[in-house]
C-alpha cells in the first residue's frame, strides 16, 4: 500500500502527489500575488504529477481534458 500524507489542518490523507484542496484557495490577500503564482505553479505541477504517475487509473478523456486545462492555466499565470 502506498504511504499516505496526512494534512496537518484538517487531518485528511491522501497520496500527497497534490496540495490538500482544504489550502487552496486559502492564500492572505495581502501577500504578494507573486508568491501566489508560485504556489499555483507548484499545484499545477503536483496535479500534473499525480496525473502522469496514475494514467491507467484515470478514464483517458478526462485525463487529456485535465491535462490540457492545466497547460492553459500554467501558461496564464506564467
Amino acid at each position: 500500500m502506498e504511504d499516505l500524507v496526512s494534512c496537518e489542518k484538517c487531518k485528511r490523507e491522501w497520496d500527497g502527489f497534490a496540495q490538500c484542496p482544504c489550502g487552496i484557495g486559502d492564500y492572505d490577500s495581502e501577500s504578494d500575488n507573486e508568491g501566489n503564482i508560485e504556489d499555483i505553479q507548484k499545484i499545477i505541477m503536483n496535479l500534473h504529477t499525480y496525473l502522469f504517475i496514475n494514467n491507467k487509473k484515470i478514464d483517458k478523456e478526462i485525463n487529456n481534458y485535465i491535462l490540457n486545462e492545466l497547460i492553459i492555466i500554467f501558461n496564464y499565470i506564467s
